[in-house]
């Protein structure tokens, strides 16, 4: 990978973190990926094992893929955020996981 699309990608991953912490505060910030191959989220977060995508046409299949593989933290969802050139980010989980965290929340609201 280019130095370019590194640093397209470090910026996407710097806003997402910045996009959470509107909800999760100082909890939500950048990843690093260490050299020992120890694997966390591009944006570190209490909830999600979060992947980033930034490219001019994202695998959204493949980016949840890597989230999956790569999240051992079994008390996270793992979440792709992926953005298309020119496009709003969008986020993408699995069923189960999204029935989860709703019905959660809709408990929640019930009360």
């Amino acid at each position: 990978m280019g130095k370019m699309s590194r640093e397209k990608g470090a910026r996407f991953e710097r806003e997402i973190a910045r996009e959470l912490r509107e909800i999760f505060g100082n909890d939500s910030r950048r990843g690093f990926q260490y050299r020992d191959g120890t694997e966390v989220g591009d944006v570190l977060n209490p909830v999600f094992f979060i992947e980033c995508k930034r490219h001019k046409r994202c695998n959204v299949k493949a980016a949840l893929k890597q989230a999956f593989d790569n999240c051992n933290d079994k008390t996270k969802y793992p979440l792709a955020i992926t953005r298309d050139d020119n496009e709003r980010a969008i986020v993408t989980m699995d069923l189960d996981d999204f029935k989860d965290l709703v019905g959660e929340w809709w408990e929640l609201k019930a009360r």
